[in-house]
């Protein structure tokens, strides 16, 4: 069942960034599908941070973080993932846990998908185990 948690005025227009962001996590999440992982919940937002997609991958949770580059002019996608903002994936991932204790027995891990270029034509970077709750 795929939950998204974020709340949001869908009858405003959203920047164009926003949009293509959207764009990108929607794409990300039907191309990890067809890899083989289950989508459970998206965009789970609370006050430490978000959440992008949160899957299970053959018995392991993943939580996945989605980045995405239409020109690499600001740097790679894989490179934006600094490490204030894989602590503040990492507290998101502690509360949601805390909301599905169900899944706490489960192995965790934190990839990263980096999406360049034009999503017609993007080139997808899956980075498997990305980084740990030591980050």
């Amino acid at each position: 069942m795929l939950r998204s948690f974020c709340q949001s005025n869908k009858h405003r227009l959203k920047p164009a960034h926003l949009r293509s962001g959207i764009a990108a996590e929607k794409f990300a999440r039907q191309w990890l599908c067809s890899q083989g992982l289950e989508c459970i919940a998206n965009n789970f937002c609370c006050k430490a941070g978000e959440i992008d997609l949160i899957l299970i991958d053959r018995g392991c949770l993943v939580i996945a973080e989605v980045r995405y580059r239409s020109k690499d002019s600001h740097g790679g996608a894989l490179a934006s993932v600094t490490n204030r903002k894989q602590h503040r994936i990492i507290r998101a991932t502690a509360l949601w846990l805390k909301l599905h204790p169900d899944l706490t027995t489960m192995p965790l891990r934190f990839d990263v998908v980096a999406i360049e270029g034009p999503l017609h034509s993007a080139k997808v970077d899956w980075c498997k185990c990305a980084f740990d709750t030591t980050a």
